[in-house]
């Protein structure tokens, strides 16, 4: 590779070009470093250490030095590695209040005894003004907020997590105790410059109560450039905030109520996985007075540490906090509504979006200063008073949505029980019997979906060309002429008959 020139992922010939700022501080570096041997009369470092020689004379580290000459050994051409950018998707990327707003747009089904598909629910969703998207990314939003497709009575329902459910039923039972106006809520926004996130942003760190925001604990962060809001805001700048500023400004027994957001949930003692060591794991056993044998494999201790872990996550925060005799709320994942301070953020970026600055990063700072300054007790309390009465009806509601599905799916249990007896006692002739899906101008795709749950089909054939169709996690169809080609089949045309026997 002496004397070749070093491929360049622009294609173009690297015989003359215009050198950048950074190649040009380089040149510098090395005609100062070379000056510096020149002036001495021998080499700073050994000639034989050559990647020490070009790290010290560029003033960068070995390991980038090391990386470079890997690409270039490898053939590859070189090229500026990819910044991480956060993008957006417009569709399925919604706001955590839409989420919110889908949730409760489904538990609306249930509330009236209804089970919501795929079709109905897109159709529902965007006549309420809540998603205007199509079903792919429905699906996406779906799962971001634990809602899955489950066989319940050898049918699809849409369900919500347990876990998810078990987690707002204890934040309510918790919230209610106590008055909400009492409560302190932390919580951090980040506001860019503008669309681009080459023009940097503001990372809010901040909490408040009923009397408005803490005096003394509002954190401003610059992010520059492309980097990510969650890169600035760690773990360990958030704690030196929660610790030597957020403790030390609010008043006695406290109530704190808290997302958990990656940086807020550090455990107070780190679990064993996979990705540990041999070694570790079983000095984890050892400390937590677990017997354990050298001959056991990974596997079994790791099994081991999953029977004898505690049942109730650990979080270093609280375990301060309450130490200081304050009490912490968790939120459960995905609830931002239950949280007053992110109605709060919602109205200082519509604040600062009227601005419409196009300005730079320090005076943009000031601006968003401005803009915390005019968010008023009043409206603390409102927003406050909004969260307080959509917990008030989530517990009603958790009531009623509880009997409702219970009820649905009896129902369905004894249709299903009694479906199966009758084909146990008919004939096999009957037991063997196909259906068909004939095309059909004015059939509904309720219709369809209909059909398809009074006869109980997973599997259909369509005559004349022979097609099997199946029904998706989604309520669609699909129809499948050969096993690795996959066409969709419109819900909207389609009838399920009895296939015709020979002697008809």
């Amino acid at each position: 590779m002496d004397g070749d020139p070093l491929p360049c992922s622009s294609g173009k010939r690297t015989g003359k070009f215009i050198l950048n700022t950074q190649a040009r501080i380089f040149v510098h570096r090395l005609y100062n470093y070379f000056n510096k041997e020149y002036e001495q009369g021998s080499t700073l470092k050994p000639v034989r250490k050559v990647n020490e020689r070009i790290a010290d004379s560029l003033n960068i580290s070995r390991l980038t030095v090391s990386k470079v000459l890997k690409e270039t050994r490898s053939g590859l051409p070189i090229k500026t590695p990819g910044r991480k950018r956060v993008r957006s998707n417009p569709v399925s990327g919604i706001d955590p209040f839409s989420e919110c707003a889908v949730r409760n747009h489904i538990y609306s089904y249930y509330e009236r005894k209804e089970w919501p598909n795929m079709f109905t629910l897109l159709d529902s969703l965007k006549e309420a003004g809540i998603y205007h998207g199509e079903k792919t990314a429905l699906t996406k939003i779906l799962n971001k907020i634990y809602f899955k497709w489950r066989k319940v009575n050898n049918i699809k329902r849409l369900l919500e997590n347990s876990e998810i459910i078990a987690a707002r039923c204890r934040f309510i039972q918790n919230i209610q105790q106590y008055d909400m106006k009492k409560m302190i809520f932390v919580g951090e926004c980040n506001i860019n410059v503008s669309k681009h996130f080459k023009d940097g942003g503001i990372v809010i760190l901040d909490a408040g109560n009923a009397e408005g925001f803490i005096p003394n604990c509002c954190l401003l962060i610059k992010s520059q450039d492309t980097i990510d809001p969650k890169q600035v805001l760690n773990a360990d700048v958030f704690r030196k905030w929660f610790i030597h500023t957020f403790l030390k400004n609010i008043p006695k027994n406290s109530v704190i109520v808290m997302d958990n957001a990656s940086n807020h949930s550090t455990l107070k003692e780190k679990i064993p996985t996979s990705f540990w060591n041999k070694r570790d794991i079983q000095d984890w056993l050892t400390k937590h007075n677990v017997e354990w044998s050298p001959s056991m494999l990974k596997g079994v201790l790791l099994d081991l540490v999953n029977t004898h872990k505690p049942l109730k996550k650990r979080y270093e925060l609280d375990e301060l906090a309450q130490d200081e005799g304050h009490t912490v709320i968790r939120l459960p994942v995905k609830h931002s509504e239950y949280n007053p301070i992110e109605m709060i953020w919602a109205e200082l970026k519509a604040k600062v979006g009227k601005q419409n600055p196009k300005i730079k990063l320090n005076y943009f700072e000031k601006l968003i200063k401005e803009a915390i300054n005019t968010i008023t007790v009043k409206d603390w309390i409102r927003v406050i008073e909004h969260s307080e009465n959509a917990i008030e009806k989530a517990r009603i509601r958790e009531e009623i949505v509880e009997k409702n599905i219970e009820e649905m799916l009896e129902a369905e249990g004894e249709e299903w029980s009694c479906s199966s007896q009758t084909e146990s006692e008919s004939d096999v002739a009957d037991e063997d019997e196909e259906y068909i899906i004939e095309v059909k101008d004015d059939i509904t795709a309720d219709v369809a979906n209909d059909q398809m749950k009074r006869h109980r089909i997973e599997e259909i054939y369509v005559g004349a060309p022979m097609m099997k169709i199946m029904r998706s996690e989604e309520d669609d169809f699909y129809g499948v002429e050969h096993p690795e080609q996959i066409c969709s089949v419109d819900p909207l045309m389609v009838e399920v008959k009895k296939c015709p026997s020979d002697d008809e």
